[in-house]
């Protein structure tokens, strides 16, 4: 376990961000999968500046464990975790960047608060971050639902939300 305390933080020299209002569903699977338009890049200005990454992911999924995390590409390369961005190793579980969820109401959806800093880019290439989720061995084939509730019903007790990602620079 590590601590970083980094108290000084420089200018800010560019901000991308999105909303994301539509609904949308994915089966989930023992393997990590691209959400769906969960992504954004940025193009630092410097290699040794800081990318912020933060925003809210309202997600559902009713009585099973889903994991999801971001993970990173470097002028188009191949996406890979971001340092410090997901848990340690620990013997069989899921390393991942929100945990393991499990709502036992399924009209409920669960926002993700998502808040990291990719200070170890090292680039003043294209980065583009994405969400992947997976399911864990025994939830498989189930569904994980973004910005709506499981159900989809037309009442108070469906609900329909917004997601949304802002990638902040910063300089060093």
């Amino acid at each position: 376990t590590s601590l970083t305390t980094n108290s000084t933080f420089g200018k800010v020299k560019q901000v991308v961000y999105f909303n994301k209002t539509d609904a949308s569903s994915m089966s989930m699977t023992e393997t990590w999968t691209d959400v769906t338009g969960y992504s954004l890049s940025i193009t630092p200005t410097a290699a040794n500046s800081k990318i912020i990454l933060q925003g809210q992911i309202n997600y559902n999924c009713n009585d099973h464990y889903t994991y999801g995390k971001f993970v990173r590409s470097i002028n188009g390369g191949a996406y890979a975790d971001v340092t410090d961005w997901i848990g340690d190793t620990a013997s069989a579980r899921v390393r991942s960047m929100t945990g393991s969820m499990k709502d036992y109401d399924s009209y409920r959806n669960a926002p993700m608060a998502i808040y990291a800093v990719d200070d170890t880019h090292n680039t003043t290439n294209a980065i583009t971050y994405k969400l992947q989720f997976r399911g864990s061995f025994n939830h498989l084939g189930i569904f994980g639902y973004f910005n709506r509730s499981e159900t989809n019903s037309n009442d108070n007790n469906g609900s329909k939300a917004v997601s949304h990602l802002t990638l902040t620079e910063v300089s060093a």
